[in-house]
């Protein structure tokens, strides 16, 4: 437990600190009284009764008094239950007045604490080179007399007592021992302190004596004797904190590497991502239980860097090789089928099979290169397939740009579908959009070429309507389609451009769905006109692009 020399003893004893002798001697010896198995003052015994002379005339009575005091704790000493400390300052060693070095002898222990870094206490000399002329002696710390006078372990079977320290396994963040009051023990309302080991020192922030333990949060908030006590209490509890060995620290590391690799080359990087996360959180949870349940410490820090980094490098390496592949075959199949198809066929290869068809509500987009044989009579073969694959390359562009999924080339004809295979919001409206930019960027194109020979105009059919999407085909060779009678109908618009001498038709159903008309674009109802393969006549509109 911990007797601090608290704010209620400091308004109790109004004398200087440093005259205190006799009030520590009176709670020393109250403590002893009270059957305390160890008494261990955090404090220096520097003082000499007659230096007090010097204050003045008159202090003849204090110096006696003091006098008493320095040998009344020397009788405590002397019973062998009791520390005395001394303090290494500099390479300056500050102990007790003689006649107290005298009857301590090998209980005579330093105070001193060691911070690291980040100035917390996490580690406890056992015993301190300190040099005297030309000699070192090995000096115990106040912990290990304590432990002795207890009857505790040999220093020998301690943890890492080998480098002469070992770390303190806290009891918990400050003001967690049984606690009394100074000013209690001076009145003698203390109770029965037996098998009761008694750490008695500065307990109020005024005094100083303030450090930072592992539980502290900002400030420093656990006082001197209180850390003395945690590491007194590791000493006799035998609770040691012990690191794991090096090689076992590697294979648990290699281990987790091996794991975080199998994860990644077996699922995608985001769940490899989730499961790295889990995996950390369980590693987490496994290496604080150890902690508190076993005392043994893990290097969690360094088992952290190296999933991140072995995360990292599958990431990349996954990236580099698995998802490379992949976007070159989105890239390279993207240019034989619809990009859409292929990126769903590479995400589950087992949609590559014939069938697979699903009833989807699409508008179709048909158009073809208008006075494609007169133009291609006054150019060679060479010129006229650059000819083509410039104006198929330009209208890609625009169809990808509104959503649309190029179906076939056929000679100068293309087939668009909007809202399949992946569905498309107001795919009507998409088709009529693409069709305003498609006739305004041939025309800009025109003035561009400045009488070079090329596509610059074509004949569109759009129709909205029911078709029926999927593989179709061979087991060797297959394709994705769109069939039905829409599909039929969409194309026969097109060609009705012939009839009345149109660029651009659209049927009923398709302006029904389109809503607000793009801006640009105006219609012109040309009646209802009978399509063959249709039983009743079919509601045409022209499309007209400002």
């Amino acid at each position: 437990m911990v007797v601090g020399i608290d704010s209620e003893t400091l308004a109790e004893v109004t004398a200087p600190l440093s005259l205190w002798s006799d009030i520590h001697a009176t709670v020393v010896g109250n403590l002893l009284n009270a059957n305390a198995t160890v008494v261990a003052p955090d404090l220096l015994w520097e003082l000499d009764p007659e230096s007090v002379k010097t204050l003045g005339s008159g202090m003849e009575t204090l110096t006696e008094k003091l006098a008493e005091s320095e040998l009344s704790m020397a009788l405590h000493v002397n019973g062998g239950k009791v520390a005395v400390g001394a303090h290494l300052d500099n390479g300056r060693l500050n102990l007790p007045r003689e006649s107290l070095q005298a009857m301590a002898g090998p209980n005579l222990a330093l105070l001193n604490l060691n911070e690291d870094g980040d100035g917390a206490i996490r580690q406890y000399l056992l015993n301190v080179p300190v040099k005297q002329g030309e000699t070192v002696f090995d000096w115990p710390s106040m912990s290990l007399v304590v432990s002795r006078l207890a009857g505790g372990p040999d220093h020998q079977t301690i943890p890492n007592s080998s480098r002469g320290s070992f770390w303190i396994n806290y009891h918990g963040p400050a003001k967690s021992f049984p606690y009394l009051s100074a000013a209690d023990v001076l009145r003698g309302e203390l109770p029965d302190l037996t098998d009761k080991i008694v750490f008695y020192g500065p307990y109020d922030p005024r005094l100083g004596d303030l450090h930072r333990s592992p539980f502290s949060t900002g400030e420093p908030d656990m006082h001197g004797v209180e850390i003395h006590a945690n590491a007194a209490h590791t000493l006799l509890s035998g609770s040691f904190l012990r690191q794991v060995s090096l090689p076992v620290q590697l294979i648990a590391n290699l281990l987790l590497a091996w794991l975080v690799a199998v994860i990644f080359s077996l699922r995608s990087p985001l769940l490899g991502t989730l499961s790295t996360v889990v995996l950390s959180g369980v590693w987490w949870w496994w290496s604080a239980w150890s902690f508190a349940n076993q005392g043994l410490w893990w290097d969690v820090s360094g088992s952290f860097m190296v999933l991140l980094l072995v995360a990292v490098a599958c990431y990349v390496l996954r990236y580099v090789t698995v998802e490379r592949s992949r976007k070159t075959a989105e890239r390279l199949f993207g240019k034989y089928a619809p990009a859409q198809v292929v990126n769903q066929v590479l995400k589950d290869p087992s949609l590559a099979k014939l069938g697979g068809s699903q009833t989807v509500e699409t508008t179709l987009w048909f158009c073809d290169i208008n006075n494609f044989s007169t133009v291609s009579e006054k150019v060679t073969p060479a010129q006229l397939i650059d000819m083509v694959n410039e104006f198929f390359e330009e209208m890609a562009q625009i169809i990808h740009r509104h959503g649309g999924v190029i179906r076939q080339y056929v000679g100068d004809e293309i087939m668009v579908i909007f809202g399949a295979p992946s569905p498309l919001e107001n795919h009507a409206r998409a088709a009529m959009a693409m069709t305003v930019d498609a006739f305004r960027r041939l025309k800009e194109l025109e003035k561009l070429a400045a009488g070079k020979p090329g596509f610059y105009e074509i004949k569109v059919g759009i129709h909205s309507g029911t078709v029926v999407c999927g593989n179709v085909g061979s087991s060797e060779r297959m394709e994705y389609t769109a069939v039905g009678d829409d599909v039929n109908l969409a194309s026969r618009v097109m060609g009705l451009n012939k009839q009345f001498e149109t660029l651009a038709l659209v049927s009923q159903e398709t302006v029904d769905l389109t809503g607000d008309l793009p801006e640009g674009l105006e219609l012109k109802s040309l009646g209802a006109h009978p399509v063959k393969g249709r039983e009743n006549p079919v509601e045409i509109y022209e499309i007209k692009v400002h």
